[in-house]
């Protein structure tokens, strides 16, 4: 093996590559020609690469086995065991995507969040039967762990001490996977679905424009989403009456309230692909009814992220209203104070600042500006929410602040 590890097919181009450098590295040292081993059967040979390699001999092993190679090892030795979904999805994403998934994320968190009852049966796969793991159920699994990579980046947290309980695993993990399974592959779309979509959408974006118009929200004044939602029963109460022989034939129009309102599509089509896009798409696309805890963090980082990219575009010549706000050299919005000692800047503290800059620049009046005012107090409220499991937010609420909070939003998406 070691002088022609081409010849054995079961390596991977990685363990190749490793024993050649092995070779190179150690050819004036040890004669690779000829290596002493050691005779021993099966049982005794097991005990000896135990002693090596389980971490547990005192610290006398030449190198501790990561826990896949544990489970490997159990595997051998243990025929009764049964791989993990770690170890299945291991071997998949290998086999699928030529790459090692524990590049992507620790092996220990992909069984912790993958091995869960509810988001196994979203996916649709059997952890007795590898069989399941098809490629299309892999690519649901390899966006997943992306979504929740960026979910950590974002909110600074370990993967592994944030999804420590069940509940939490699935209030975070369903909503991304219904999204997923939502999502229409144009595949399998025919021309006259795709109409139907189109044309849904379509109708949609002018209702809501049409609404956007006869609101004061829509010059920046902040408006509760009930009144606009009572207005449209009303118009839609009239139209019922007026032609009750007409039903709806556009299967894909959203049912009110099931959603957050969208934001002016105009706008986001603007937008260039980005993190702060996808965050966008997922958050009107979210049922907020089935997952409010999920909507209120997708609101959380959106935000976020929408404020980061303005001030990464717009910091430079505007330092007067972000006192001692400084962008670090791998982009991030940090505050500088005295002795050069860096720190994070809350939300709270960025949202209000941009208040002040809004009204200094005579952007939006300020009966508008105030609502941010409550926006910093719930954005603290979702914190609480996101790490502190008794701390709830109704429904209602975080719609009342993304509808309040639109005026906001695009003026964000349009400056960044």
């Amino acid at each position: 093996m070691i002088s022609a590890p081409e010849t054995f097919t079961f390596l991977s181009k990685n363990q190749i590559d490793r024993i050649k450098k092995m070779k190179k590295d150690n050819s004036a040292k040890v004669s690779l020609e000829e290596i002493d081993c050691l005779v021993a059967n099966e049982e005794e040979a097991f005990f000896i690469m135990q002693r090596l390699h389980s971490g547990e001999d005192k610290g006398r092993g030449t190198k501790a086995w990561n826990p896949k190679e544990q489970e490997i090892f159990q595997l051998r030795t243990n025929k009764k065991t049964n791989s993990s979904i770690a170890k299945i999805i291991s071997d998949k994403y290998e086999e699928y995507f030529k790459e090692d998934v524990r590049d992507k994320m620790a092996y220990t968190n992909i069984n912790r969040l993958f091995n869960n009852i509810e988001v196994r049966d979203a996916i649709g796969f059997d952890k007795k039967n590898p069989d399941t793991f098809t490629k299309e159920r892999m690519e649901i699994i390899r966006v997943v762990i992306v979504k929740i990579n960026e979910m950590s980046k974002i909110e600074k947290f370990s993967i592994s001490r944030e999804f420590n309980k069940r509940k939490r695993i699935e209030e975070v993990l369903l909503p991304i996977i219904d999204g997923i399974n939502q999502e229409p592959s144009s595949d399998n779309i025919d021309e006259n679905s795709k109409s139907n979509i189109e044309e849904s959408t379509k109708d949609t974006n002018e209702d809501f424009t049409k609404s956007n118009n006869q609101n004061p929200n829509q010059s920046g004044q902040a408006t509760s989403p009930d009144e606009s939602n009572d207005e449209k029963n009303k118009e839609g109460t009239s139209i019922t009456e007026s032609s009750p022989s007409q039903t709806p034939t556009k299967p894909f129009k959203p049912k009110p309230k099931t959603n957050l309102n969208p934001i002016d599509q105009t706008i986001y089509d603007s937008m260039k692909p980005s993190k702060c896009k996808d965050l966008l798409k997922e958050i009107q696309f979210i049922k907020i009814k089935d997952y409010p805890y999920a909507t209120g963090y997708l609101l959380r980082a959106t935000i976020e992220s929408l404020i980061n990219e303005f001030l990464l575009s717009n910091l430079h010549g505007n330092e007067s209203s972000f006192s001692k706000y400084i962008i670090t050299n791998d982009k991030k919005i940090k505050i500088q104070y005295a002795e050069n000692k860096i720190d994070d800047i809350s939300n709270r503290k960025k949202i209000l600042d941009l208040k002040q800059y809004l009204k200094k620049n005579k952007v939006f009046e300020e009966r508008s500006l105030r609502h941010l005012d409550k926006l910093a107090d719930f954005i603290d409220e979702l914190n609480l929410s996101i790490h502190w499991v008794d701390k709830a937010v109704s429904i209602n609420t975080i719609d009342t602040h993304w509808t309040n909070s639109s005026f906001f939003i695009e003026y964000l998406i349009q400056n960044i």
